[in-house]
């Protein structure tokens, strides 16, 4: 495991460098293919939503327009989890690197698959891959040098725990936004389709509409709930850590983190952009008290 000073030299490393670019560019292409499955949600949820009229044919186009972009949803939904599934991978393949923990065990066909990833992301943006492991989080646009700082003296142990810490804070405000947006198109639906239903639509349509939603929405719903229950879990250990110190619980927060980077409940990559400056100052002045 290592100290505060070789935490800070092997992150900005050429190869941590290039892992965690690679992780960046995975997750906004994961965030990219839930944006996409939202457009084509809302698609399907209007097409469900129109007033039935005298021509059946309209009638029975606007029902297969919503299955086919239900079906749409689906596939952008298999898309996104791919994604996060490749760049979780390698943000913890980064931590494990930086850190020197134990439990790295990854085949050599799995190094291979990993520096694969790595370089379809460097080679779909070059200027913006250069650009970016030149610029630290404090930068426009933010970059993945110095991912880790350091507001004081961790000794030993500490050091790893304290980017941890980071870890689970800045998650926890990445994630606020996305789940507060769920929420309000989650009970935005929910109301449409209790007017639908007052207005004197059919059982058929109403049916319709209520599946779109149920596609719209489930997987996401269940991605918060899972999500929040493992951040109780974190949260316990990580004080935990802190207050044993010992290298097997810092290695069991390191676990828990990196099962949580799996489930795929994504920040906004333009918000993120926009505070990243203003939250690792807000998080320097938080960890020098």
């Amino acid at each position: 495991m290592r100290n505060q000073e070789e935490i800070t030299k092997a992150e900005n490393e050429r190869p941590a460098l290039e892992c965690q670019y690679a992780a960046r560019y995975y997750f906004n292409a994961a965030e990219k293919f839930f944006t996409l499955a939202l457009i084509v949600s809302f698609i399907s949820v209007l097409a469900a939503f129109i007033p039935s009229t005298s021509s059946a044919a309209f009638n029975i186009a606007l029902s297969i327009l919503s299955v086919l972009c239900d079906a749409v949803v689906i596939l952008l939904t298999i898309m996104m989890h791919k994604a996060v599934e490749k760049a979780a991978t390698l943000r913890n393949y980064f931590d494990r690197i930086v850190f020197n923990l134990e439990g790295d065990n990854s085949s050599e066909d799995m190094h291979r698959t990993i520096r694969e990833w790595i370089q379809t992301a460097i080679y779909k943006n070059l200027e913006n891959y250069k650009l970016q492991i030149q610029n630290s989080g404090r930068d426009t646009p933010p970059g993945v040098k110095n991912w880790y700082e350091f507001s004081k003296d961790f000794p030993g142990n500490e050091a790893v725990h304290e980017c941890q810490r980071q870890n689970v804070w800045w998650d926890k405000k990445q994630s606020k936004c996305r789940l507060a947006i769920l929420v309000i198109l989650i009970l935005c639906a929910i109301v449409m389709l209790l007017l639908y239903a007052r207005n004197g639509a059919s059982p058929l349509k109403i049916l319709i509409c209520a599946i779109s939603i149920i596609v719209v929405f489930s997987d996401h719903i269940q991605n918060y709930y899972t999500y929040i229950k493992q951040s109780y879990i974190l949260e316990g250990a990580s004080i935990e850590a802190d207050y044993g110190g010992n290298i097997q619980q810092i290695i069991h927060v390191q676990e828990l983190i990196e099962q949580r980077r799996k489930i795929p409940i994504l920040g906004i990559n333009l918000i993120h952009a926009h505070s990243s400056k203003k939250l690792s100052e807000q998080y320097e002045e938080i960890s020098k008290g």
